[in-house]
């Protein structure tokens, strides 16, 4: 057997595409050391105070309703995720810290398993540096401390860029059994890994064709896992969309909202298009404004790097940017058949580790071919050092400041005979999760008052009209209504005090003297 037909037969063989004898010039044992810095300082930056903030309103309601088992949950949860919290919070409770440790540990696993991808397949030096691009990648920080689906879509990610690029570069019955199992087991703890399995079905057909000969049972075997994987995700949307026919799949393609094909209208289209495009960018580059300074020198930066990355993996992975192309042709169809779970901004964080492969590869190639020690360094610093800097110096503010767990211990210990709580609408599962049986009268604002300020004001008197205070409690305000309905509450009543803290406040309101008397006489 020859070298070349070993290298055919062994393609998960480290090829050294970017890498010299010595990895682009550097000490292996240096890229190694840098390696492991990266993984701790990620693990520091997704570990760091995790149970110190309150959980948000969007948490404390995946929370309660996970926690009560609550079938309405699947349009947010796969069933996997689901079981995984029921699990959690039943054995070992359901503190802020428990119930964010696996996306936690998710986000993480995601950076470990990208850099041993990457340094099998490209070289220890690009596994390393795409480690570093995802590991302080703000984005997949923020989102892997929190309890969402995001940590583990992006570790899901990952595995499935493994599995599928293993698939199509050595077509076999293990290579597809493997592949299989993979993406059944993501597509259950995740709506995203639907479309990155989905992505790889062209490019798995195409390897077909070569592998076929060597192994003519092989495509009877790729037809049934086609069949297995296309039920299972169309079971999982039916799970999504609430088990029924009609409004799950029929509605899908014809809600007026987002209908498919969509109308095309050249200004709105274009708006769209600009929209999507810098959401993804966000996602690429990790920056929040283009016109800042700092931003727009990373952005084109990394622009830069991802552009060369891509010419790099073309020329020597060409399957990988098949894939990731079609996937983001199907992510943009899927944006515009139904906003969720795939047209939102932040569902497009499965994509940062797709991102990092690029914009790494792109660094080391750089780093490479420039033959300058001061454009080395700046390419370093801008694309590596930098980021790091700016996600150590935010540690501060990556969990969401809707601290009302400290709003509460200050306002309970002051209340009094004849108070009454009015809870803003979507404070409701935040305030059902640190105060589950308050001692007083609790009114809920339903959330069907949205931006409807004349039904809080007639609420806000009815209850204030029944006591002596009334104590306004709201985090996660939409739009003006945090200064607008705080304006409508002092027509009625006088400030007597505020807490707050982060976006969490509490407003004490008492009747006026005037009103008071009137009342009683």
């Amino acid at each position: 057997m020859t070298a070349a037909s070993v290298q055919s037969v062994l393609p998960c063989q480290p090829p050294r595409v970017l890498a010299g004898r010595t990895d682009v010039g550097a000490r292996p044992r240096l890229i190694a050391v840098a390696g492991v810095l990266i993984v701790l300082l990620a693990a520091a930056l997704r570990f760091h105070h995790l149970a110190d903030a309150s959980l948000t309103h969007d948490e404390a309601w995946r929370v309660n309703g996970m926690r009560a088992g609550d079938l309405d949950m699947r349009r947010w949860f796969p069933p996997g995720q689901m079981a995984v919290s029921w699990a959690l919070q039943h054995l070992l409770g359901s503190s802020e810290l428990l119930v964010r440790l696996p996306s936690a540990v998710c986000g993480l696993g995601a950076v470990v398993l990208l850099a041993w991808f990457m340094s099998r397949r490209l070289g220890r030096a690009a596994g390393v540096a795409a480690a570093a691009c995802l590991a302080f990648h703000p984005q997949a920080i923020v989102y892997s401390r929190v309890v969402k689906e995001f940590g583990y879509e992006m570790l899901l990610t990952v595995v499935l860029a493994w599995a599928g690029s293993a698939l199509i570069e050595r077509p076999s019955r293990t290579a597809l059994r493997f592949f299989t199992a993979a993406s059944i087991g993501a597509m259950c703890f995740g709506f995203a890994p639907v479309l990155v399995v989905a992505a790889w079905g062209p490019a798995a057909w195409w390897s077909l064709r070569s592998a076929r000969r060597d192994d003519p049972g092989l495509t009877r075997r790729y037809i049934l896992a086609g069949i297995v994987l296309a039920g299972l995700a169309v079971s999982l949307y039916l799970w999504w969309s609430g088990c029924r026919f009609r409004q799950g799949i029929m509605q899908y393609f014809t809600t007026t909202e987002r209908a498919w094909p969509p109308p095309f209208h050249p200004v709105e289209s274009a708006a769209w298009l600009a929209d999507r495009t810098w959401a993804l960018a966000r996602y690429v580059f990790g920056v929040s404004a283009v016109w800042e300074p700092l931003a727009t020198v990373l952005a084109t930066l990394g622009l830069l790097a991802f552009i060369v990355g891509a010419s790099v993996l073309w020329r020597r992975w060409r399957g990988f940017v098949i894939f990731t192309a079609t996937l983001l042709l199907i992510a943009v169809i899927a944006g515009f058949a139904r906003q969720w779970p795939y047209g939102a901004f932040r569902n497009n964080t499965y994509l940062a580790p797709l991102a990092a492969v690029y914009v790494g590869c792109g660094i080391v190639e750089l780093i490479r071919g420039l033959p300058v020690a001061p454009a080395r360094v700046l390419v370093i610093g801008a694309l590596l050092v930098v980021p790091a800097v700016r996600a150590v110096r935010a540690a501060a503010t990556l969990t969401p400041d809707e601290h009302l767990r400290p709003v509460l211990a200050e306002v309970r210990p002051q209340l009094q005979p004849g108070d009454a709580l009015f809870v803003y609408y979507a404070t409701d599962d935040a305030f059902a999760y640190y105060w589950p049986d308050p001692e007083v009268e609790a009114l809920v604002q339903p959330r069907s008052d949205r931006g409807l300020d004349d039904r809080f004001e007639a609420r806000f008197a009815d209850l204030l009209e029944r006591n002596r205070r009334v104590w306004f409690l709201m985090t996660h305000p939409f739009g003006e209504e945090r200064v607008r309905w705080r304006a409508l509450a002092e027509r009625h009543a006088a400030l007597l005090q505020h807490v707050t803290s982060g976006t969490a406040d509490a407003w004490c309101f008492a009747p006026r003297l005037g009103r008071s008397a009137d009342s009683s006489g």
